[in-house]
């Protein structure tokens, strides 16, 4: 080994360790479904049902939902679903997480790995007196992340602390544009291959805020929920009027009539590891 090529030690504080990239979507065609429906529907990612609504103790509408590590850090990225640069926050965003059991892990769907699971019971739970015959069901159980808020020091006789819990929404606000120039003095693409600057006009800007937290269970949902007026009224869903931009970025681009492919690449993006 020359001087030139001898080797140096470089000390590594932090070694952060993550995964490959997801791209969330709702359903294909999800505007057929969702058209006039009220906004406090919401539109789920990834859309569609689970695997194993077909089987035996299972529910025929069990939303589906994206595998992740418990306790894993999760990276998100939340596209911007706007038409101007208004700050008018449309969208609201929630994450639920979900349990899977040892049944989930022992009897896989066809042609599927076998996922990780947290709860270690293998009977059945409740009865669902909703459905025909009231079958026993396996317990997959779902909660909100949420976020935590302490009060002042209690000074009282009682002496306790209380923390409020409440869900934790995520809601992007304005696009926040990066001008930048090449050395001709050309507007610069500081991103690319995502969506079609033809249909989405700051596709070659940066149109997601990125956002942390830890996962909190074996499985993740993100729902995307409009925004109600101050009354707490939600206006429909109008994939023509209002709610274009967002089936321009998640859908095909409109309800009466399709006017772009979908993005496969421009859904909400994530992935997941370990951040010492």
């Amino acid at each position: 080994m020359s001087e030139g090529e001898k080797s140096t030690t470089i000390h590594v504080a932090a070694d952060a360790q993550f995964g490959g990239i997801k791209v969330l979507l709702p359903f294909v065609d999800f505007e057929d479904v969702y058209q006039a429906v009220g906004g406090d529907h919401m539109i789920g990612f990834p859309g569609g049902l689970d695997d194993l609504v077909a089987s035996t103790g299972y529910h025929p509408r069990l939303h589906k939902a994206v595998a992740v590590p418990m306790g894993s850090r999760v990276s998100i990225g939340i596209p911007i679903c706007e038409e101007d640069d208004a700050d008018v926050a449309l969208y609201r965003y929630f994450i639920v997480w979900r349990d899977r059991n040892l049944t989930d892990f022992r009897n896989p769907p066809a042609r599927t790995q076998r996922k990780t699971y947290h709860y270690a019971k293998q009977g059945l739970g409740a009865v669902d007196g909703s459905l025909a015959g009231n079958p026993q069901l396996f317990p997959r159980d779902a909660r909100l992340n949420s976020i935590g808020y302490s009060q002042s020091e209690d000074t009282g006789v009682a002496g306790v602390g209380t923390v409020h819990i409440y869900p934790e929404a995520l809601i992007p606000h304005t696009l926040f544009r990066i001008q930048a120039l090449t050395p001709a003095g050309a507007a610069a693409a500081i991103q690319q291959g995502i969506y079609d600057p033809d249909f989405v006009p700051d596709a070659h800007e940066p149109m997601r805020y990125s956002y942390q937290c830890d996962a909190g269970g074996d499985e993740m949902i993100i729902f995307a929920q409009k925004i109600p007026d101050d009354q707490g009224v939600f206006a429909a869903w109008d994939f023509d009027g209002v709610d274009a931009a967002f089936s321009n970025i998640y859908g095909r681009g409109g309800f009466a009539a399709a006017t772009h492919d979908i993005f496969a690449d421009g859904g909400i993006r994530f992935n997941t590891g370990t951040n010492p």
